[in-house]
């Protein structure tokens, strides 16, 4: 495998880590800015989502809660429908209260006559009547605060509540019921949406009439249009057929077919966001039925993604409607792929800064590692200059140590090689000498020989003195000295030794232990750690590790070595046979274990 020099790795040292951390770093940033973003603007969305949904609660509730409230009143006669200027006075006051209402009209079942307030486009109110009075033209009055009719503002002819669409439909469900759009009487260009409920005579079954409670279709698209979704986001609103209902454009939502109108389907809008996202959700949701309730879609439009959430709008009086902000995901990932592009630039310097500063720390690193391998191999040679490295020398940083230590190697190398010299050449003369005298020194060699066998015969006879094995140890102790080698056999078959360095722990105190100990060469501490007290120093001849034998205890001491020590370990059942085959060990354990209990109360107690 081929090795890499010092100029090559500290380079990769460099910038590996770099690149890999570096580019690691960027990824995650990336990553987490657009999960970070995705969460946003979903949750943008929804939110935004929610505050047109209870925008459309506030603007389409105030109208039910209105209609019921007059139409009960009317079929319990506690309003007189008989008096048509108080009737008419109700209205003006309910609709100065109200601003987002349009008008409110009662259609009488029996003549097709009609009494009634309208808002007109200024916000001014105006009394709306069409009976035999006024030849059934719809005239609209301008009013004072009084409710007084005033000057002429409109005239609609051949006006017959009977033959409008509000009518139709309330007779039709016969219930309060919101109305499909249609366009106003007044102004075919603006759509309007009532709220209807047929009116019954007292305790009786006949329909005196139709109340309707109108609403403009028109407000809840400038509703829309005052919202921002991001930069170039839209909104709209469909009802179950995929017919826009408002959007936050300009563009128009219906067009004539005859007498009717027809709202024009999403799919078919003028403005291409929206058109694209009814018709990624028209592959879906084929007729935009069985559409969830909520949920937030991706798709791409024209090759960019864009984040749909639909919220459903929904009552119990006829009106099913979805709410849909489309927003293109590069109005929220903006910033981020600026920061993106930052941190590649950044990341691109940051790697040519660390080039340079790897080559030229390496040059730095390596031109006098080079210089002291170059003295190293003339060394070998006896060609070293010690003065070559008197600039190296000079340095504080460990290069000048490194050539420092080179300078006095390379002196004691010298000494070394001259001496080396002088003993060749003292040995070559002793050589020259020795084979003159090889003769003569047989025997007397002979004689040198046998003393050294001899010396070396004393050495060993001293080593094995002090290498004693365990059962010399054992016979060393006071209470085993008198063991035969039978006795000697079974004692070692009772325990083993263990031989430990200074400072290792033999037993810890409050630990359960099943061991008993006899030190039989070197020195171990006893000592209470709870406390950081030292209470004895054992030599050779002592134990230890009875107290928790023979009381069934946990250690009540810890014990560990001061210098390198022998022990001999036994086990519970080979402490108990020792205790009762040795009644001189036995009666030291017996005072030993009086003493150390005692010791230890007197210990608590202080």
């Amino acid at each position: 495998m081929p090795t890499l020099s010092i100029r090559q790795t500290v380079p990769l040292m460099i910038l590996v880590p770099l690149l890999a951390y570096g580019g690691l770093t960027g990824w995650l940033a990336v990553a987490n800015g657009h999960r970070t973003v995705d969460e946003l603007s979903s949750l943008n969305s929804r939110t935004l989502n929610a505050q047109i949904k209870e925008r459309l609660k506030d603007h389409l509730e105030t109208p039910m809660l209105l209609q019921r409230f007059n139409a009960e009143a009317m079929s319990l006669g506690q309003v007189n429908l008989q008096n048509l200027e108080g009737l008419r006075r109700q209205f003006l006051t309910e609709m100065r209260l109200l601003k987002e209402i349009d008008g409110i009209e009662l259609g009488f079942a029996e003549t097709g006559s009609v009494q009634g307030v309208e808002r007109l486009e200024g916000q001014s109110l105006v009394i709306a009547i069409s009976d035999a009075s006024t030849g059934f033209a719809k005239i609209r009055y301008a009013t004072d605060p009084s409710g007084k009719l005033g000057k002429v503002v409109r005239v609609s002819p051949n006006y017959d509540a009977r033959q409008r669409p509000w009518y139709r439909q309330a007779i039709r469900a016969n219930r309060l019921t919101w109305t499909k759009p249609f366009s106003k009487f007044s102004d075919k260009k603006l759509l309007q949406i009532c709220l209807v409920q047929p009116i019954y005579a007292q305790n009786s079954q006949k329909i005196v009439g139709v109340l309707s409670v109108q609403f403009l279709q028109a407000n809840i698209s400038k509703f829309l249009q005052t919202l921002k979704v991001g930069k170039s986001g839209k909104i709209f609103i469909v009802n179950r057929a995929g017919e826009l209902v408002a959007t936050s454009t300009v563009e128009l939502l219906f067009k004539e077919k005859g007498a009717e109108v027809k709202l024009i389907p999403a799919i078919q809008s003028q403005d291409s966001l929206i058109r694209a996202t009814a018709q990624h959700l028209q592959t879906q949701y084929p007729g935009f039925k069985q559409m969830p309730d909520e949920m937030l879609l991706k798709f791409p439009v024209q090759g960019d993604l864009h984040l749909a959430q639909i919220t459903r709008y929904q009552n119990k009086f006829g009106l099913d409607w979805r709410v849909i902000t489309v927003v293109p995901q590069k109005d929220f990932t903006a910033g981020v792929e600026a920061t993106k592009q930052q941190s590649v630039l950044m990341g691109l310097s940051a790697l040519g800064v660390s080039v340079i500063l790897g080559i030229l720390a390496t040059r730095w690193l390596v031109r006098p590692i080079l210089k002291l391998s170059r003295a190293a191999m003339q060394m070998g040679n006896s060609e070293f200059d010690p003065a070559s490295l008197a600039p190296l020398t000079q340095r504080s940083d460990e290069i000048g140590q490194l050539a420092q230590v080179f300078q006095q190697s390379f002196a004691v190398v010298h000494d070394r090689e001259q001496s080396l010299h002088t003993r060749v050449q003292e040995l070559t003369e002793e050589t020259t000498k020795l084979k003159h005298l090889e003769t003569a020194n047989r025997m007397g060699g002979t004689a040198h020989l046998r003393g050294l066998l001899a010396r070396s015969q004393h050495l060993r006879l001293q080593v094995s003195q002090r290498t004693l094995q365990l059962p010399d140890l054992l016979r060393t102790l006071p209470f085993f000295s008198l063991a035969n080698e039978a006795e000697l056999s079974s004692l070692l078959a009772l325990g083993q030794e263990q031989r430990l360095a200074p400072g290792e722990v033999i037993c810890r105190e409050n630990e359960p232990e099943d061991h008993f100990y006899i030190l039989l060469a070197g020195q171990v501490a006893v000592s209470l750690e709870q406390f950081n007290l030292s209470l004895d120093t054992l030599t050779a001849g002592h134990f230890f590790g009875e107290i928790a034998l023979l009381l069934e205890t946990p250690r009540t001491a810890t014990v560990k070595t001061v210098e390198p020590s022998i022990l001999f370990v036994s086990d519970r059942r080979g402490f108990q046979t020792l205790y009762h085959q040795y009644p001189d060990l036995a009666v030291q354990i017996d005072q030993k274990v009086q003493e150390r209990l005692d010791a230890l109360k007197k210990l608590k107690r202080s």
